[in-house]
This record gives C-alpha cells, structure tokens and sequence, in this order.
C-alpha cells in the first residue's frame, strides 16, 4: 500500500487548551547545543503517569516563523495530546535565519536529535521510534531533516534518521516559492525580493545562489527510503501554496513511500490546530506505534 486512505478531516475532540494540563510535566530550556555562541535549548513534555519502566517514542517540534522568527516555548495543543497519550515530546530552536545562514538551521535540528538519542534512557525514550513535525517554516526543516540523509552532514557528526516525519503548511521548494511570490500582486513587502525569506534563509538572492537553494529543498532529496509522510495544506494558503505540499506528495507516491496529503478548505497559514490535530496524532500513533508496547 503506497498511500494512506483517506483524507482526515474530522476537528480535534480534545487536548485543544492553550495551557500546560495538569496531566504533564515540562522540563524546560535544556541546553542541548552552542553555535555562533548561541545557546539553543529544548523543552521536554511527558505524561506524569509512568509508563511502568517501558520506553516510549519521541515526537520532536519545530516551530514556524519564516526561518527569521517564532518561539520554540509556545503552547501546542497536538504536543500536549501526544504527550498525555504516552510520548515524549520535544520542541527545540534552531538558529534563526539573521542569527546564521542555511544549512545552520539543518544542523540544528539534527543536533538536537542526537540529543535526544544521546539522552534516551534519562527521558524514558525508546531511540529507535522517533517522529519529527513542524508548522510552516519548521515544517521545511522537519521534511528536510527526515530526508537528506548525510547531505550537508556537519564535520564530526553522523547523519540522523527518523522513523515518522509531518508537516503542516510547508515549503518543499525554495527557489520555486520565491519565484510564485515575485510573480504574485499584491504581496507584503516582507515576502518578497530581498526581504524575503527565502533571501533571508539563503543569506542571498535565491536566483543567485540556485544550488544552495535547492540543496535547501525537500523536493531534491525524495527517495524511497524515505520515512512515513503526513501533510496537511489549506486550500486558501496564499502565503506558501497548496502546491508545495502537492509536488511533494506527488513526488513521494512515484518513490512508493507512504504518504497522505490533507487538503483543507478552512485553512490558510494559520495555526488553527484543531483542523489537524487528529491527523497529526493519527499518523504517528499508526507509523511510531504505542507507547506502552
């Protein structure tokens, strides 16, 4: 069966609060990495209740914000599901695009799951299911994460593998997105040219630097060893397009990996976590299997 049947469209039924629940313990601002002496930290989220000494998948999430912006200590509701279902869940930083230029934001997160295997036992996680998930501009570092394999592998560091990877609203194509925005009318000043943020990313115009934007890009790194593909788009997205997510998935059904793209026609680029919250649970309960197994 190369895809998943179906399109999950069905709202949240609970776990949607903004606040911490009482149910979870949260450890956070953990050092797992300095670069261009820049702490970046993680936060830990796991259920209270033990899981009787059984080590149980981690679900890793990278927050959005254009590669330039955005909070990795935000509230999120799917984090809070997972983790009262049994994960443990992560949420780290990355550098930020003025902080330092791609690949540094690649490297990042691939250092922090390699802290997160390093620190496995400590955490109760099992290293050998690991699901990474992001929004947006996380969403790219999340799909990108999951299948460049040992490209732009750091100097001393191994190449990293997860088992399940979701991304809601993301950028697959860097050079393509800067193009659409520029061909656009009517778009915000801060989208496009040198403000973009692809511009930004790339700490250059994307025209300019065409291989650096496409070792950046998803797209390019499709292959069938793959991992397990969630992703879900808004119809009405005119900030990345639906489309992004469509050449993805297109491209993952031709490499036979499991994959499911949701459209939804409720969703812009927005974090209406409710339209996708089952959907990112579903997935990782199906492709990490359950905690106490």
């Amino acid at each position: 069966m190369l895809c998943f049947a179906g399109a999950i469209l069905a709202l949240a039924s609970g776990g949607s609060g903004s606040s911490l629940p009482s149910s979870l313990e949260a450890t956070r601002s953990i050092t797992f990495a300095t670069r261009d002496r820049i702490e970046l930290k993680i936060d830990v989220i796991k259920s209270r209740r033990s899981l009787g000494g059984q080590a149980a998948p981690a679900i890793l999430f990278l927050h959005g914000g254009a590669w330039r912006d955005g909070r990795r200590d935000l509230p999120n509701p799917i984090q809070y599901e997972l983790a009262q279902r049994g994960y443990v869940c992560f949420q780290s930083d990355y550098r930020l695009s003025q902080e330092s230029p791609f690949p540094a934001q690649l490297h990042d997160v691939r250092a922090a799951i390699n802290w997160i295997k390093e620190n496995a036992e400590a955490w109760g996680v099992d290293a050998s299911r690991i699901g990474v998930w992001g929004m947006s501009a996380g969403a790219h570092l999340a799909l990108l994460t999951a299948y460049a394999g040992d490209a732009m592998t750091e100097k001393g560091t191994n190449p990293v593998r997860v088992q399940a990877v979701a991304g809601v609203m993301p950028t697959t194509d860097v050079l393509g997105i800067y193009r659409y925005r520029l061909a656009q009318r009517n778009v915000r000043s801060d989208l496009v040219g040198q403000s973009s943020p692809e511009t930004q990313l790339l700490g250059g115009d994307p025209e300019q630097l065409q291989d650096l934007a496409r070792a950046a890009s998803p797209v390019n790194y499709v292959s069938p060893d793959a991992p397990p593909t969630w992703l879900v788009h808004g119809v009405n997205d005119d900030t990345v397009p639906a489309q992004q997510s469509q050449t993805l998935a297109s491209l993952l059904g031709k490499a036979q990996v499991r994959r499911q793209l949701v459209l939804l026609a409720g969703l812009k680029h927005e974090a209406k976590w409710d339209l996708f919250q089952d959907g990112v649970v579903t997935f990782f309960q199906r492709e990490l299997g359950a905690p106490s197994r």
